[in-house]
């Protein structure tokens, strides 16, 4: 299931009796992260929306987070998005999300 909004109807059955309800789900985005292939950096994985506009930010302090856009505009044409960032000239720890754009 791609990450997103999603209703579902669901039947209850009990005795001779049925209820239907309305439900609301929301799938996250599951986002894999591995060591570029290079085997320095970072690459990050998931599995994208056709149309959806993503964007990866970056920040290096998560108690005083400023997040900061790293990667543009990415608009997956195939059903994952693969983005890569090198390694951190000065070793600096690094924090990463994913973001898309309703």
């Amino acid at each position: 299931m791609v990450a997103g909004e999603y209703t579902r109807k669901l039947t209850f059955r009990s005795g001779g009796g049925s209820r239907q309800v309305e439900v609301q789900l929301t799938a996250p985005l599951v986002v894999r992260a591995s060591v570029g292939p290079d085997g320095a950096g970072l690459e990050l994985e998931w599995q994208a929306e056709s149309g959806r506009v993503y964007r990866v930010e970056q920040c290096f302090d998560l108690t005083t987070p400023d997040w900061r856009e790293v990667s543009g505009s990415l608009v997956p044409d195939l059903d994952w998005v693969t983005w890569l960032d090198g390694p951190a000239a000065d070793g600096s720890q690094r924090f990463y999300r994913v973001r898309a754009d309703d």
